[in-house]
């Protein structure tokens, strides 16, 4: 199949997927409300099934050249100690890591390059405020007074998509009672692998190596809904959450001092209630299933709903058929892995849960997610 496709949200999700049906002969228009497409905030953990989508889209050596790959998870003790190592999935094979990390303005440059290179047409400053579908083709109007119509749209405009709506869909985002800390420093000699630090009453802290020199690390802790921390508090406000942390974090620790290297922000999470389109409009990314942080699993989700929906509109001439399909491969497994992480979460705010195994679910679900999609 072939077409006019727009795509409305310049995230992982909406330039992925602009990126494959260009690829697949759709003529596509990739639409973004801020006045300029870049990606914000800090590192990015793309675990196995992302890099997987990756090669699936070619761009997996520009990837790992941009980031560091692991082959190994170390869970530490608050102290430091190592209480368990776990080897990665290597779903690419030997030669291939397990888990990349990279810094997320890098990987949106690697798709926004690559959607440039197949002929996407991209407009920024701009979102639209009418969607109607005549059955035959989709009209969009948009707030920069102009409007056109398209054989496929495509909503991919977030967690807090106003085109979700603007389309009738009335779900909500849920909170789950954490903040999560990011920070990127410089990588300390022994971050060689992925660490997550657990067992501490109020927090739960971890690294990935991001490059040479550098590191992504995370802090999750308990937060209300209406939390907000005064970017120049940052830096005193994370090193607080670590206070009680030794090893690693303790040495890490002396470097949090610039709030522009610091981010804070809350847990939520969302499950687009079905169906996912409405005729030829369809969700997808974190506008149909935003998930916690919990099992890295976002980028990857969003990538390959991207690789999915390209081939299932290239797989019949009937739009809406298509979409119909999508939502039915990419459900069930989008839905495990929100659940999934939202469980973790609690385990966290709650460890002293009866049955917790919060490494035992991790593993189990990471080995689900290495399944085919």
């Amino acid at each position: 199949m072939s077409g006019e496709a727009l795509i409305i949200g310049g995230g992982i999700s909406g330039t992925a997927t602009a990126v494959k049906l260009a690829r697949g002969g759709f003529d596509v228009t990739l639409v973004e409300r801020e006045d300029e497409w870049r990606a914000l905030g800090h590192g990015i953990t793309m675990i196995g099934p992302a890099l997987r989508a990756l090669q699936s889209l070619e761009l997996l050596d520009e990837a790992l050249e941009s980031g560091y790959g692991v082959t190994e998870l170390r869970f530490c003790s608050p102290a430091g100690t190592v209480v368990q190592e776990l080897a990665l999935p290597r779903l690419l094979g030997p030669d291939r890591p397990g888990l990349l990390g990279m810094m997320r303005p890098r990987l949106h440059e690697i798709l926004a390059r690559a959607a440039a290179a197949a002929g996407v047409q991209a407009r920024t400053g701009t979102s639209p405020t009418t969607i109607g579908d005549s059955g035959d083709r989709v009209t969009v109007a948009l707030d920069d007074d102009t409007a056109g119509a398209y054989d496929v749209v495509v909503v991919a405009d977030g967690l807090f998509s106003s085109t979700r709506a603007l389309l009738g869909w009335d779900d909500t985002p849920q909170f789950v009672g954490q903040g999560v800390f990011r920070a990127v420093l410089d990588r300390v000699e022994d971050v060689t692998c992925s660490y997550q630090f657990v067992g501490h009453p109020s927090a739960k802290a971890g690294f990935t190596p991001t490059g040479p020199d550098s590191m992504y690390m995370f802090c999750t802790v308990p937060a209300n809904r209406d939390e907000h921390i005064a970017r120049e508090d940052l830096p005193q406000r994370l090193c607080e959450a670590l206070s009680d942390f030794g090893g690693i974090v303790a040495e890490a620790r002396e470097q949090i001092t610039d709030p522009a290297l610091l981010d804070f922000r809350l847990e939520e999470w969302l499950i687009l209630k079905q169906p996912w389109n409405r005729g030829r409009v369809v969700v997808l990314g974190d506008a149909a299933h935003a998930t916690t942080p919990h099992l890295a699993a976002g980028a990857a989700m969003c990538l390959e709903d991207a690789i999915v929906l390209g081939e299932e509109l290239a797989d019949s001439s009937d739009v809406a058929d298509s979409l119909d399909r999508f939502a039915e491969r990419r459900r069930p497994r989008c839905e495990r892995v929100v659940r999934s992480s939202v469980q973790l979460a609690e385990w966290e705010l709650a460890p002293d849960t009866p049955g917790a195994d919060p490494a035992g679910f991790t593993m189990e679900a990471s080995a689900f997610l290495a399944q085919p999609f």
